[in-house]
């Protein structure tokens, strides 16, 4: 290969004003069809052409019924937020009484509102309302709303995109975490902050389910 720094090169460019993969050639004259952009032939060596993919697991995708809320993979599965805002509603159903749904990881949401739903029985309440459906979603757990309040601005987008609701950012979110008989822990999507105001408490509620990828 030449050595000499002076030899030219040119790279095609698209409608777009972006190179075009595989295009670089070598020659003194620029050619005669297209758009092309000249450079020095020695910086080819130091050239690097990227091409964006999109990745179709990416926090805010559609994805097997919801969005895709969370980086975090376990299992082999990932973490969607449902299209659908539940309303507001209540964490009990009429009656303090300890349900032992004490569980806050990545993943727990499932399984705490199972232990709530076995406790309180049916109604009309937070847990009870993520239920009403055919496939297996839950009312997140202390850390998986987190994870929602963490990517909220990219979770609307997906919502914005696909028909969805979106979520509501001035609002506060029930979690499937209880803190006590009479407590149990909410997500503030405003600033992010949590506490666990009073189980007759009325706020949002929205469903996540873990799924395959």
């Amino acid at each position: 290969m030449s050595t000499n720094r002076n030899q030219k090169a040119y790279i095609r460019i698209d409608g777009s004003g972006r190179d075009v993969a595989g295009s670089l050639i070598l020659r003194n004259k620029k050619p005669g069809n297209g758009k092309w952009r000249e450079i020095l032939a020695y910086e080819c060596c130091n050239l690097v052409t990227t091409t964006t993919t999109e990745n179709p697991l990416a926090v805010g995708k559609f994805y097997l019924g919801g969005i895709i809320a969370s980086s975090s993979i376990i299992d082999n599965q990932i973490m969607i937020v449902s299209l659908e805002d539940l309303g507001t509603a209540t964490w009990y159903n009429g009656s303090a009484v300890v349900t032992g749904a004490t569980a806050t990881s990545l993943k727990a949401g499932s399984s705490n509102t199972d232990t709530i739903i076995s406790v309180q029985g049916a109604g009309t309440y937070a847990a009870s309302l993520t239920r009403d459906n055919i496939l297996p979603w839950g009312l997140p757990s202390k850390d998986e709303i987190n994870e929602v309040y963490v990517n909220r601005i990219v979770i609307n987008t997906g919502m914005a995109n696909n028909g969805g609701d979106q979520l509501n950012l001035g609002n506060y979110y029930w979690s499937s975490t209880e803190e006590g008989t009479t407590t149990a822990w909410i997500s503030n999507f405003f600033n992010g902050s949590q506490g666990f105001p009073n189980k007759n408490g009325t706020f949002d509620v929205r469903a996540v389910r873990w799924v395959n990828i």
